[in-house]
């Protein structure tokens, strides 16, 4: 086994659960971060104005389904519950 090897068993198991976790939190959370960007760049779309669209759906989503369970003289959650939108 070649020398490179030997060094990446020795730090895995010197390392502590703790240690281990933050490495996996991290390398995930930057590869996701980092692959979001590259679709972003490769097809020349804008993120801010993405985030912005899916904001207003989802805003007038809650808006729609809150003035329906006023109409119907319900709390917005028994509404969304009666209805199964929500479980």
């Amino acid at each position: 086994m070649s020398q490179r090897y030997k060094k990446i068993i020795k730090e895995w198991n010197e390392a502590t659960p703790q240690e281990v976790w933050e490495g996996i939190r991290d390398n995930f959370t930057f590869g996701f971060i980092g692959a979001t960007l590259v679709v972003f760049i490769a097809t020349r779309e804008d993120p801010e104005a993405k985030f912005i669209s899916f904001l207003t759906l989802a805003l007038s989503s809650f808006v729609k389904w809150t003035a329906l369970a006023r109409a119907t003289n319900s709390s917005p959650k028994s509404f969304l519950l009666s209805h199964s939108l929500i479980s």
